[in-house]
């Protein structure tokens, strides 16, 4: 693992490659902070996603889909920020962990869905596709996603063009649903089923469709998504009360 923050000129990128018959490799750069923390745990679970394919199957059956690969690595940054919000030593920091699962579920499911309804809200227009046509689809959308009293000023009222993979749209779908499926894990986790482990095995050699069937990972996905936006939810009224608490002090 490549950790160290040098000085000199080192990317800034975080990634993990698997090497069969060998082990994986990271890079990244550890600034000790949170937000580090969790780039360590999303790249260790690919790092053993790697490990566990490289000891259970043969290297013809190694290629697996990026919706595959990130459930592992999303659902490691959910476990870590559980156990940081359960364990009492980090009880001063509990505002800023909240505020990291605020902006997971936030980014991860929330945001993607409106940048996909975004490029077919864009798909159905019959108006003339400019600047102005994207600016004004873009401030529709976050206000129906936001609220009327949520405003774009004249810094973010084209932040659409800054939004990545925008216009991929299976790019954008494979991630929302990776970060669904990591979601039903860890919930099933918490309820005491270990078969994820099983699940971490097998699911290299098969095609999404297969593994989606077979682990009946699309089934009670009304249910699931309402127990993730529950979770946003008490997140956001945990985080209000805290705020209260520190402005009462």
């Amino acid at each position: 693992m490549d950790r160290s923050v040098s000085k000199r000129k080192k990317s800034y990128n975080s990634y993990c490659v698997g090497v069969y018959n060998v082990h994986p490799y990271i890079f990244l750069n550890y600034n000790r902070d949170i937000d580090s923390l969790l780039i360590l745990a999303h790249e260790l679970g690919h790092a053993i996603h790697y490990y566990i394919m490289n000891k259970n199957l043969p290297f013809r059956y190694t290629e697996f889909d990026s919706f595959i690969g990130e459930v592992p690595a999303l659902l490691s940054e959910i476990l870590v920020l559980d156990y940081l919000y359960n364990d009492k030593k980090y009880s001063t920091y509990k505002k800023s962990i909240i505020n990291k699962k605020i902006e997971f579920i936030k980014y991860n499911i929330y945001n993607i869905g409106l940048e996909q309804e975004y490029v077919e809200r864009i798909m159905r227009c019959n108006n003339e596709i400019n600047k102005q046509t994207l600016d004004k689809i873009w401030a529709d959308i976050n206000t129906d996603y936001y609220g009327k009293k949520y405003k774009l000023n004249h810094f973010n009222k084209s932040s659409w063009n800054k939004t990545k993979n925008l216009f991929d749209d299976l790019s954008n779908c494979k991630y929302m649903i990776s970060s669904y499926l990591a979601f039903k894990i860890y919930f099933n986790i918490k309820d005491g089923n270990k078969e994820y482990l099983k699940l971490l095995i097998n699911a290299f050699s098969m095609e999404a469709k297969e593994l989606l069937k077979q682990y009946n990972l699309s089934s009670n996905s009304e249910y699931y998504l309402k127990a993730i936006f529950y979770e946003f939810n008490k997140n956001i009224d945990e985080y209000r009360i805290l705020e209260c608490v520190k402005k009462s002090l």
